[in-house]
């Protein structure tokens, strides 16, 4: 009698009847041990995100799977070993095939050269600064030796120098030769203000502020030039205005520069900046950090304004040991493998953007921020206005997602009875918007970009000026 499968032999006595156990045996094994993780690193309770639980379900299936007989445990063993090859080709393909990464153009400087080049070919004639940032810091330090790197707010606020230092800073060192970032091809630089953001020195000194402005990368100017961003072009009609803008803040980083910096100044108007997408992708990767909390309290403060030193040397500690080149998508070979065996690639494409918990905590700080922002503002005579700032992600293949994510802040904005400036009509009335970003693709607005903003702000605000009173600034009043 030849060994192998005959119609008298039970499949279950078989090698391939012990092989299909132990596929199903292994897989369920690696999901339970894959739940088990899950849930060490996020907990039991993690709604609404059912991948703890759905893995403890297919570890179930897969084990009961082995009690199955014949040819229906074959079957089920198949399927598993199919699926896994399916996933394993998908990701090969995705993770080393030619498709182009989606990779933050403000981070330009910490791409490998080639992918650099590969980025801007045929896309620029004009010269490209291939340098990464310490090489470009290195030059710059010859003529200026004090010279710092950009920090971002939330990185920082997760770095050991800052969370153990009892303080939380809210923006750069100050008076310091800042380099920003290198998006556009050149790197950007300024020279930072007595509080160690992008305004011209002296300003705080100069009489009440006409108008701040509150919010982050895109407030700041990532990566345009000095009196090139949207608020550098808002500061020709209001010489006294003050850009609190720093990237990396989330919610209650704007909120806390209301509190910290200007009660002093006065501002008539104070223009919180949201930023489509890249604010929500910033909260998804570092959520409210509880110590900021404590400026929902209405007479929580730091002081930071009167302890510019300290913030100093903390930030500089914190760029330091946090701001070491991260080179955003180039991995080492191990890195790389790792990133292979755990899918990541096609985890991306399965769910690029439903971590919902995340997403409602940053609608939930931002609904927590805005009312104890209009009172501070208000308590001084202000008012304060949202600008809604629309992403490259609306006008590349992701409009539906972003009209919700518009949608939810315009209806909060409103039922706030806080006045709204939406940028987004002025984009759409473009007949190519994605020129309006560095290269085409995924970064903050190019010159141009900047420009378009500045020209619907001024238009909304000589339009709102006419309404209202306290917004009669020294600009409007000439």
């Amino acid at each position: 009698m030849t060994a192998g499968l005959t119609p008298r032999q039970p499949l279950r006595h078989t090698f391939i009847a012990r092989l299909a156990a132990g596929v199903l045996a292994t897989a369920g094994a690696l999901a339970l041990a894959a739940a088990l993780y899950f849930f060490k690193i996020y907990g039991w309770e993690h709604p609404p995100s059912p991948v703890g639980y759905t893995l403890l379900g297919a570890a179930a299936v897969l084990l009961a799977a082995m009690r199955l007989r014949g040819r229906w445990r074959l079957a089920a063993a198949s399927a598993v070993l199919t699926t896994v090859v399916v996933a394993y080709a998908a990701e090969i393909i995705m993770a080393f095939g030619p498709a182009r990464p989606l990779l933050p153009m403000w981070s330009f400087d910490g791409f490998a050269e080639p992918i650099k080049r590969d980025l801007v070919k045929d896309l620029s004639s004009a010269p490209i600064d291939f340098r990464t940032r310490e090489q470009f810091l290195t030059a710059v330090r010859r003529h200026h030796p004090d010279a710092v790197s950009a920090v971002k707010l939330a990185p920082a606020f997760d770095s050991h120098p800052v969370a153990d230092a009892g303080m939380i800073p809210l923006g750069g060192v100050a008076n310091a030769y800042t380099v920003l970032c290198n998006q556009t091809g050149n790197f950007v630089t300024y020279e930072s203000d007595e509080h160690g953001f992008r305004n011209p020195r002296g300003i705080w000194s100069s009489g009440s502020a006409d108008v701040a402005v509150v919010g982050q990368s895109l407030a700041q100017g990532y990566c345009v030039r000095d009196g090139a961003g949207f608020v550098d072009l808002l500061r020709r009609r209001y010489p006294r205005l003050l850009n609190l803008g720093f990237s990396g803040g989330t919610p209650l980083f704007q909120l806390a520069a209301i509190r910290e910096y200007l009660p002093a100044q006065r501002p008539r108007l104070v223009l919180w900046a949201f930023s489509e997408w890249i604010d929500l992708h910033d909260y998804r990767s570092h959520p409210r950090p509880a110590a900021l909390a404590r400026y929902l309290d209405d007479s929580y403060s730091q002081h930071l304004a009167e302890r510019q030193p300290a913030v100093d040397d903390l930030v500089r500690r914190a760029v330091d040991e946090y701001e070491r080149p991260q080179p955003p998508g180039v991995m080492s070979a191990g890195e790389r493998a790792g990133a292979v065996l755990k899918l990541w690639s096609v985890r991306q494409a399965l769910n690029p953007e439903t971590d919902e918990d995340r997403v409602e905590s940053l609608f939930a700080a931002l609904a927590e921020a805005l009312p104890v922002a209009q009172r501070e503002v208000k308590a001084w005579g202000g008012e304060l206005c949202v600008v809604y700032l629309p992403s490259w992600a609306r006008y590349e293949d992701r409009r539906d997602q972003m009209q919700s994510e518009r949608e939810r802040v315009l209806r909060m904005v409103r039922a706030l009875n806080i006045p709204l400036f939406d940028a987004e009509p002025a984009f759409d009335e473009q007949p190519d918007p994605l020129s309006l970003f560095p290269f085409r693709t995924f970064g903050h607005y190019n010159e141009h970009g900047h420009a378009l903003v500045a020209e619907a702000l001024l238009d909304a605000l000589r339009s709102r000026e006419r309404q209202s009173p306290i917004l009669q600034t020294s600009a409007a009043r000439k």
